[in-house]
Protein backbone atom coordinates (compact mmCIF):
# COMPACT_ATOMS: atom_id res chain seq x y z
CA UNK A 1 0.00 0.00 0.00
CA UNK A 2 3.02 2.27 -0.26
CA UNK A 3 3.98 4.87 2.33
CA UNK A 4 1.36 4.62 5.11
CA UNK A 5 1.50 8.39 5.69
CA UNK A 6 1.36 9.20 1.99
CA UNK A 7 -1.09 8.86 -0.88
CA UNK A 8 -0.61 5.08 -1.12
CA UNK A 9 -3.50 3.94 1.11
CA UNK A 10 -5.94 6.28 -0.65
CA UNK A 11 -4.79 5.18 -4.11
CA UNK A 12 -5.05 1.53 -3.10
CA UNK A 13 -8.57 1.82 -1.68
CA UNK A 14 -9.93 3.93 -4.54
CA UNK A 15 -8.42 1.65 -7.17
CA UNK A 16 -9.82 -1.51 -5.60
CA UNK A 17 -13.20 0.15 -5.07
CA UNK A 18 -13.49 0.41 -8.85
CA UNK A 19 -15.34 -2.49 -10.47
CA UNK A 20 -13.14 -2.13 -13.56
CA UNK A 21 -10.09 -3.00 -11.44
CA UNK A 22 -11.33 -5.18 -8.58
CA UNK A 23 -12.32 -8.01 -10.93
CA UNK A 24 -8.99 -8.19 -12.76
CA UNK A 25 -7.29 -10.43 -10.17
CA UNK A 26 -7.51 -11.96 -6.72
CA UNK A 27 -5.85 -9.07 -4.89
CA UNK A 28 -3.99 -9.30 -1.60
CA UNK A 29 -3.10 -5.97 -0.01
CA UNK A 30 -0.04 -5.73 2.24
CA UNK A 31 0.27 -2.95 4.80
CA UNK A 32 -1.04 -1.75 8.15
CA UNK A 33 -4.70 -2.50 8.69
CA UNK A 34 -5.47 0.43 10.96
CA UNK A 35 -4.19 2.84 8.30
CA UNK A 36 -6.46 1.29 5.67
CA UNK A 37 -9.40 1.37 8.07
CA UNK A 38 -8.75 5.02 8.89
CA UNK A 39 -8.49 5.92 5.21
CA UNK A 40 -11.77 4.10 4.51
CA UNK A 41 -13.53 6.06 7.24
CA UNK A 42 -12.09 9.35 5.99
CA UNK A 43 -13.16 8.66 2.39
CA UNK A 44 -16.40 6.88 3.30
CA UNK A 45 -15.46 3.85 1.24
CA UNK A 46 -15.60 0.16 2.06
CA UNK A 47 -12.64 -2.20 1.74
CA UNK A 48 -13.34 -5.90 1.21
CA UNK A 49 -10.07 -7.25 -0.17
CA UNK A 50 -7.89 -9.87 1.58
CA UNK A 51 -5.34 -8.06 3.71
CA UNK A 52 -1.97 -9.02 5.16
CA UNK A 53 -1.42 -6.83 8.22
CA UNK A 54 2.27 -6.21 8.90
CA UNK A 55 1.38 -4.06 11.92
CA UNK A 56 4.58 -2.04 12.02
CA UNK A 57 3.32 1.55 12.35
CA UNK A 58 2.75 3.12 15.76
CA UNK A 59 -0.91 4.16 15.88
CA UNK A 60 -0.25 6.88 18.45
CA UNK A 61 2.45 8.52 16.32
CA UNK A 62 0.68 8.20 12.98
CA UNK A 63 -0.53 11.12 10.90
CA UNK A 64 -1.03 11.77 7.20
CA UNK A 65 1.39 13.86 5.19
CA UNK A 66 4.48 13.34 7.35
CA UNK A 67 7.96 12.23 6.44
CA UNK A 68 9.71 9.90 8.84
CA UNK A 69 12.03 6.92 9.10
CA UNK A 70 9.27 4.76 10.60
CA UNK A 71 7.04 5.31 7.57
CA UNK A 72 9.88 4.65 5.13
CA UNK A 73 10.79 1.46 6.98
CA UNK A 74 7.18 0.30 6.92
CA UNK A 75 6.82 0.93 3.18
CA UNK A 76 9.92 -1.15 2.44
CA UNK A 77 8.77 -3.95 4.75
CA UNK A 78 5.56 -4.19 2.72
CA UNK A 79 7.61 -4.55 -0.46
CA UNK A 80 9.98 -7.09 1.06
CA UNK A 81 7.03 -9.16 2.26
CA UNK A 82 5.55 -9.08 -1.23
CA UNK A 83 8.89 -10.12 -2.75
CA UNK A 84 9.00 -13.06 -0.35
CA UNK A 85 5.56 -14.19 -1.52
CA UNK A 86 6.64 -13.82 -5.14
CA UNK A 87 9.79 -15.84 -4.49
CA UNK A 88 7.72 -18.68 -3.02
CA UNK A 89 5.24 -18.41 -5.91
CA UNK A 90 2.37 -17.58 -3.57
CA UNK A 91 1.42 -14.64 -5.79
CA UNK A 92 1.84 -13.93 -9.50
CA UNK A 93 2.75 -10.26 -9.67
CA UNK A 94 3.40 -7.13 -7.64
CA UNK A 95 1.68 -3.74 -7.80
CA UNK A 96 3.26 -0.98 -5.73
CA UNK A 97 1.70 2.23 -4.45
CA UNK A 98 3.80 5.42 -4.06
CA UNK A 99 6.35 5.78 -1.29
CA UNK A 100 8.43 8.68 0.03
CA UNK A 101 12.09 8.37 -0.92
CA UNK A 102 13.24 10.77 1.80
CA UNK A 103 11.51 8.63 4.42
CA UNK A 104 13.02 5.44 3.00
CA UNK A 105 16.52 6.94 3.02
CA UNK A 106 15.97 8.16 6.60
CA UNK A 107 15.11 4.58 7.60
CA UNK A 108 18.65 3.47 6.75
CA UNK A 109 18.60 2.68 3.02
CA UNK A 110 21.00 5.50 2.16
CA UNK A 111 21.49 4.39 -1.45
CA UNK A 112 17.79 3.97 -2.25
CA UNK A 113 16.84 5.44 -5.63
CA UNK A 114 13.37 4.07 -6.32
CA UNK A 115 11.13 1.06 -6.80
CA UNK A 116 12.63 0.13 -10.16
CA UNK A 117 16.23 -0.05 -8.99
CA UNK A 118 15.34 -1.74 -5.68
CA UNK A 119 13.25 -4.46 -7.31
CA UNK A 120 15.91 -5.06 -9.97
CA UNK A 121 18.57 -5.52 -7.29
CA UNK A 122 16.42 -7.80 -5.12
CA UNK A 123 15.47 -10.03 -8.05
CA UNK A 124 18.92 -10.12 -9.64
CA UNK A 125 17.67 -8.39 -12.78
CA UNK A 126 20.54 -6.89 -14.75
CA UNK A 127 18.50 -4.90 -17.27
CA UNK A 128 15.26 -3.20 -16.25
CA UNK A 129 13.24 -0.21 -17.44
CA UNK A 130 10.38 1.94 -16.21
CA UNK A 131 7.37 2.23 -18.53
CA UNK A 132 4.48 4.67 -18.27
CA UNK A 133 1.52 3.01 -19.97
CA UNK A 134 -1.22 4.93 -21.75
CA UNK A 135 -3.88 3.73 -24.16
CA UNK A 136 -2.15 5.08 -27.24
CA UNK A 137 1.40 5.73 -26.11
CA UNK A 138 3.86 4.10 -23.76
CA UNK A 139 6.91 5.98 -22.51
CA UNK A 140 10.12 4.29 -21.33
CA UNK A 141 12.95 6.12 -19.57
CA UNK A 142 16.68 5.70 -20.19
CA UNK A 143 17.67 7.48 -16.96
CA UNK A 144 15.72 7.39 -13.70
CA UNK A 145 15.74 9.09 -10.32
CA UNK A 146 18.68 11.42 -10.85
CA UNK A 147 18.97 15.20 -10.93
CA UNK A 148 18.35 16.84 -14.31
CA UNK A 149 21.91 18.22 -14.35
CA UNK A 150 23.25 14.64 -14.16
CA UNK A 151 21.28 13.26 -17.10
CA UNK A 152 23.79 14.02 -19.92
CA UNK A 153 26.72 12.27 -18.20
CA UNK A 154 24.54 9.24 -17.46
CA UNK A 155 23.57 8.75 -21.10
CA UNK A 156 25.40 6.29 -23.29
CA UNK A 157 24.69 4.66 -26.65
CA UNK A 158 24.66 1.29 -24.89
CA UNK A 159 22.06 2.40 -22.32
CA UNK A 160 19.84 3.89 -25.02
CA UNK A 161 20.11 0.78 -27.18
CA UNK A 162 19.30 -1.49 -24.21
CA UNK A 163 16.21 0.61 -23.47
CA UNK A 164 15.04 0.38 -27.08
CA UNK A 165 15.63 -3.38 -27.10
CA UNK A 166 13.79 -4.11 -23.84
CA UNK A 167 10.92 -1.85 -24.93
CA UNK A 168 10.58 -3.73 -28.22
CA UNK A 169 10.68 -7.08 -26.45
CA UNK A 170 8.03 -6.22 -23.88
CA UNK A 171 5.68 -4.49 -26.32
CA UNK A 172 5.65 -7.71 -28.28
CA UNK A 173 5.51 -10.08 -25.30
CA UNK A 174 3.01 -8.33 -23.05
CA UNK A 175 1.04 -6.03 -25.34
CA UNK A 176 0.91 -8.17 -28.49
CA UNK A 177 2.46 -5.43 -30.66
CA UNK A 178 4.44 -7.30 -33.31
CA UNK A 179 5.67 -4.25 -35.24
CA UNK A 180 6.12 -1.53 -32.65
CA UNK A 181 6.77 2.07 -33.69
CA UNK A 182 9.40 3.30 -31.27
CA UNK A 183 10.35 6.97 -31.25
CA UNK A 184 13.47 8.13 -29.43
CA UNK A 185 13.40 11.59 -27.88
CA UNK A 186 16.28 14.02 -28.17
CA UNK A 187 17.98 15.51 -25.14
CA UNK A 188 18.57 19.11 -26.20
CA UNK A 189 16.23 21.76 -27.65
CA UNK A 190 15.49 20.99 -31.32
CA UNK A 191 17.37 17.69 -30.79
CA UNK A 192 20.61 19.66 -30.72
CA UNK A 193 19.97 21.49 -34.01
CA UNK A 194 22.94 19.83 -35.68
CA UNK A 195 25.22 20.41 -32.71
CA UNK A 196 24.30 24.04 -32.09
CA UNK A 197 22.59 23.26 -28.76
CA UNK A 198 24.55 20.16 -27.79
CA UNK A 199 26.17 17.13 -29.35
CA UNK A 200 24.51 14.29 -27.42
CA UNK A 201 22.08 13.55 -30.26
CA UNK A 202 24.82 13.02 -32.84
CA UNK A 203 27.40 11.44 -30.55
CA UNK A 204 25.25 9.19 -28.35
CA UNK A 205 21.58 8.96 -29.34
CA UNK A 206 21.82 8.52 -33.13
CA UNK A 207 24.36 5.65 -32.98
CA UNK A 208 22.02 3.75 -30.64
CA UNK A 209 19.05 4.32 -32.96
CA UNK A 210 21.00 3.17 -36.01
CA UNK A 211 22.11 0.04 -34.16
CA UNK A 212 18.51 -0.76 -33.24
CA UNK A 213 17.08 -0.32 -36.73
Amino acid sequence: MGDPAGIGPEVTIKALASSSISGLANFLVIGDRFVIDKACRDMRLKFRMPFLDIGNVNLKKFDYGREGAAFGKAAMQYIDKALGLLGRRKVDCLVTAPLNKASVIASGLSDFEGHTEYLAEKTGTKKAAMMFVGKKMKTVLVTRHIALKDVPKNLSAEAIYDTIAITHEYLRKFFGIKRARIGVAGLNPHAGEGGVFGREEGDIILPAVKRAV
